[in-house]
């Protein structure tokens, strides 16, 4: 791998809620794997708290995260800055978020834009794995997120590369 720039892989998730760990356990499958000097990895329940400084300090910054936007079971999307806000910003009802905990990652990172308007330049890209549900306590994932696991691995090291 030839990565120059400071990178951060976040992986997003709450170990025990079943699919919604998905983040959590691609970092994991990540970070078994040499990465350069320059790529860091951190592993976040809460990205409306612990993100804007990650955002910050890095050049570019790949989120991976559970998502639900209705498609099937392990289907895989890629966005960069500019897709989260066509496809999201319209469709986060204010006064909606009763705490910063109950935020998804695109839901966050559209907060911290509009706080932090710099990041809207910044090398960003969310990696989203479609769940069916988000199960609480417990820790097996569905078949289906189970099997995206190897490929959003594979999306990950080829992003690093751009």
């Amino acid at each position: 791998m030839n990565v120059r720039k400071r990178v951060a892989i976040v992986g997003l998730g709450n170990p025990i809620a079943g699919d919604d760990s998905v983040g959590i356990r691609v970092l994991k499958r990540i970070s078994s794997i040499k990465l350069p000097e320059c790529v860091d990895v951190f592993e976040l329940q809460s990205p409306a708290l612990d993100l804007a400084p990650i955002l910050k300090d890095y050049e570019k910054v790949i989120i991976i995260d559970a998502v639900k936007l209705g498609r099937r079971p392990g289907t895989i999307i890629k966005l960069k800055v500019e897709d989260l806000i066509t496809m999201f910003s319209h469709n986060v009802p204010r006064g909606r978020i009763f705490s910063l905990h109950d935020m998804n990652a695109a839901e966050a990172l559209l907060m911290l834009m509009e706080l932090l308007p710099e990041l809207r330049k910044k090398d960003l890209v969310l990696i989203g794995i479609e769940i069916e549900e988000i199960r609480k306590f417990e820790e097996v994932l569905s078949n289906e997120v189970e099997n995206a696991i190897d490929k959003v691995v594979d999306i990950v090291l080829k992003e690093l590369e751009r």
